[in-house]
């Protein structure tokens, strides 16, 4: 065999691998792997995310840019693959049904393989909830729309959301190609695939702070392990953590307030202004003006007053 047929099936056993053993198919142990590359069947982490080439902010629009000039259409599907993270096999299977404008969500529960073209559950095994933004919302109402015009018009509505024009699923060549074209026009590289879209979402989000775990159920992965594995080197560091434990700490201060008492019937006097007059040694006193005849007490603010950490006593207080 050439070299060139061992690549490609070194190719697949990788592609199985990463499909059966990050959900936990096959024996994942760290024997497993250490064999796995040294027969060349598997990646180690740092190769994988090399091997990555997402978009950057100015290159993701410009693309979507070109995509609109060729067809809204187009530029929708695409739009909708890299705004909501999405593989490419669930957003060929995305229904009408599972879109939620109101709470601004997607449904994921179902794939378009690449093989037979068949419909299955997604590649976690399992369905998931993916939130959109504001951009994305508002083009799937213009979608929404134009796909029901479309069904009054046919007489029946397709249930998918991006159907072909035989009203099944894109083939995924068909959406590589057309991913091709747009890359072609609008002068950007060519080694860029429509699952580039994907882990733009993923690095762009990473960039901005978003956390790992929230990143998580968004992609649908099975662990935060294989995120982070996957785009861990674009997570932003966050820096002046250490300074956090430096913030001074707070004295607590239990504020007293006078309150002067006749005859059962407790009043409130007013805060008066710090007295210029200083402490003495000798009598240790503030001197400050309270009613005559009436008898001086401290108490403590009742559970509902607000304590006064700026305050004075209005009555004579003896501190030594």
């Amino acid at each position: 065999m050439t070299r060139r047929t061992l690549a490609g099936i070194a190719r697949g056993f990788d592609a199985v691998w990463m499909a059966t053993g990050g959900d936990g198919i096959i024996d994942d142990t760290p024997a497993a792997r250490s064999m796995g590359r040294k027969l060349g069947l598997v990646r180690s982490r740092r190769q994988r995310q090399e091997d990555k080439h997402p978009f950057t902010e100015e290159n993701r629009d410009l693309f979507h840019k070109w995509a609109a000039t060729a067809d809204t259409r187009l530029a929708d599907r695409f739009f909708t693959l890299e705004r909501a993270g999405l593989r490419l096999g669930e957003r060929l299977a995305l229904r009408l049904g599972d879109v939620n404008l109101k709470r601004r969500e997607l449904r994921i529960e179902r794939s378009v393989s690449a093989f037979d073209r068949s419909t299955k559950a997604p590649k976690s095994g399992h369905g998931r909830t993916v939130e959109i933004g504001e951009q994305l919302a508002a083009v799937l109402v213009g979608v929404t729309a134009r796909r029901r015009r479309e069904g009054l018009k046919a007489g029946e509505l397709n249930p998918l959301m991006f159907p072909s024009e035989a009203g099944t699923p894109y083939h995924h060549g068909n959406v590589e190609k057309q991913f091709k074209r747009v890359l072609k026009a609008a002068g950007l590289p060519d080694h860029h695939t429509p699952h580039d879209l994907r882990h733009t979402y993923a690095t762009l989000l990473l960039e901005r702070g978003v956390d790992m775990n929230g990143l998580k159920d968004q992609l649908g992965h099975a662990s935060i392990q294989m995120t982070w594995d996957e785009y861990g080197r674009w997570a932003k560091a966050r820096k002046g953590l250490a300074r956090l434990l430096d913030r001074p700490r707070r004295r607590l201060v239990l504020p007293m307030r006078a309150v002067c008492c006749q005859k059962g019937d407790r009043r409130r006097l007013g805060t008066a202004r710090r007295s210029r007059t200083p402490r003495t040694a000798s009598s240790g006193t503030v001197r400050t003006s309270v009613p005559p005849g009436r008898d001086r007490k401290l108490v403590r603010p009742g559970r509902f007053e607000r304590p006064t950490y700026r305050f004075v006593v209005c009555c004579s207080i003896q501190l030594s």
